[in-house]
């Protein structure tokens, strides 16, 4: 089955261990260093050859054909599924004027948060999981009502590591509107597929747009990912990248677009042009 098929992919791919790895932008900056968890903590805290991939078109080392890439300059950035925060990250230092990377499992944001730490320095906002360059780590699982995702909390005591007593789990997501909407490797189930197009209807600003870099393991979730977009409002354009994804131990999935069922595709999405009344 698909959990079957995903664990294989990191056994065999990466390896049972944690460890760094080290991704570079464009000259000039500062690369973003990813933490990645062992297996035993589950499969989101890994990296993921579609988040390098994707931060390559993001920086400019990579070239779309026909869909233009989002610009990031001064963007509100919202990473869904961020498991590493690889691509958060990556916007962060391209000059996003803020990013929220979310996940929904617990797991997933502490690699996020030691990678974020490895990337930018401790944490120095407003709790221990905010940074001054304006990245935040969120708890997001798809399909909450944007709004609804958690009551009140205690006051941080202070950004620290390990976080205080009150910011033992990533707060909430605000509900936003964004003006970019990032995400890796977020075709793996047909429940998520079918939540990935509410979600990013329920985040994305009337003029906003949507990359997705997706390899597709199974026809049917890109469908199901296609069907629920077009219900929600939303246009896709899809690109096939038959180039490989990153060719390097330590990066799962790094064999290629060969390795997928329907290739690694990248989604731009978009309100259809009578839709985008953006309401919380």
């Amino acid at each position: 089955d698909a959990a079957a098929a995903l664990v294989a992919a990191v056994s065999g791919d990466a390896g049972a261990s944690g460890g760094r790895e080290t991704i570079e932008l464009r000259e000039g900056l500062p690369p973003v260093i990813v933490v990645q968890a062992s297996l035993a903590d589950g499969l989101g805290a890994r990296l993921w050859a579609a988040a390098p991939a994707l931060v390559s078109v993001l920086a400019g080392r990579r070239k779309l054909s026909s869909l233009p890439v989002p610009a990031l300059a001064n963007a509100r950035v919202l990473e869904l599924g961020c498991g590493t925060a690889a691509v958060g990250l990556a916007a962060a230092l391209l000059g996003a004027a803020s990013v929220a990377a979310t996940d929904g499992e617990a797991a997933a944001l502490q690699a996020a948060r030691a990678s974020a730490a490895a990337t930018l320095g401790e944490p120095d906002g407003a709790d221990c999981w905010s940074w001054k360059r304006s990245v935040t780590l969120h708890t997001l699982a798809w399909g909450e009502a944007a709004g609804e995702e958690g009551g009140a909390r205690s006051a941080c005591a202070g950004p620290s590591t390990p976080p205080c007593p009150a910011c033992d789990d990533a707060p909430p997501l605000a509900p936003g509107p964004f003006d970019v909407v990032l995400g890796a490797d977020v075709l793996y189930d047909l429940a998520g597929a079918a939540a990935l197009g509410r979600e990013v209807a329920a985040r994305l600003a009337p003029t906003g747009v949507a990359l997705l870099a997706c390899p597709v393991r199974d026809a049917a979730l890109l469908a199901t990912f296609l069907a629920s977009a077009d219900s929600a409002g939303l246009t896709v354009s899809l690109e096939r990248a038959d180039w490989p994804l990153a060719g390097r131990a330590g990066v799962v999935g790094a064999g290629g677009a060969a390795g997928y069922e329907g290739g690694f595709q990248f989604a731009r999405v978009t309100w259809r042009q009578d839709e985008g009344a953006w309401e919380p």
